[in-house]
């Protein structure tokens, strides 16, 4: 896609800032452009915004900016900043370059077993689902008990289903291994 074909379908200020570099280099330019240099940003016509990046009001009314603006807002929980914006709890294991978002509904502790901070629905010290062996032992330790082939489980943490080859398999999730935010990326495509 040309210039010209870029200029039409600008989407966001990324595509822009992308344009701006095509078109400078198209006039023999070998410099990249700092759009994060408020007065390189300015020059071109736009202005940092709160995270940092340079942002062009022009595309204010861009068809496919608004649906940007969306995924950008669900990425907050892939981010430190945004997941304690989320009342989330930002958990970084030693050794780790990335970190994960915990859920505020969830429990973060340290498990020895594995020698790292998990994020879990069960609270640090209950006892494993499998040991509560009927519905009122499950019930008390806030479990929910449910019937899987015949056999009754507690599940201290949440229910969950998948379908694998056409059969629905039900089990019991302990940890959370990220906050899932598929309904916000749905809400985008409506």
């Amino acid at each position: 896609c040309n210039t010209t074909c870029t200029a039409e379908y600008l989407c966001d200020d990324y595509d822009y800032m992308e344009h701006l570099q095509q078109v400078a280099r198209d006039e023999g330019s070998s410099e990249w452009i700092n759009f994060w240099d408020s007065s390189v940003c300015e020059s071109h016509g736009g202005s940092l915004g709160d995270w940092g990046q340079c942002e062009f009001d022009s595309l204010a009314s861009a068809p496919c900016k608004q649906e940007s603006e969306c995924y950008e807002e669900c990425q907050k929980p892939h981010t430190q900043d945004g997941c304690a914006e989320l009342n989330g709890t930002w958990i970084q294991n030693p050794g780790n370059w990335y970190g994960r978002c915990c859920p505020p509904d969830t429990h973060v502790f340290y498990d020895p077993m594995r020698g790292e901070k998990i994020c879990s629905y069960v609270p640090e010290g209950s006892p494993n689902g499998w040991e509560l062996r009927s519905p009122s032992c499950c019930e008390a330790e806030q479990g929910s008990w449910k019937v899987i082939d015949g056999h009754g489980q507690c599940c201290l943490g949440r229910w969950m289903s998948y379908t694998y080859e056409g059969q629905t398999h039900t089990y019991c999730s302990t940890e959370v291994w990220g906050w899932d935010n598929s309904e916000c990326y749905e809400s985008c495509d409506a």
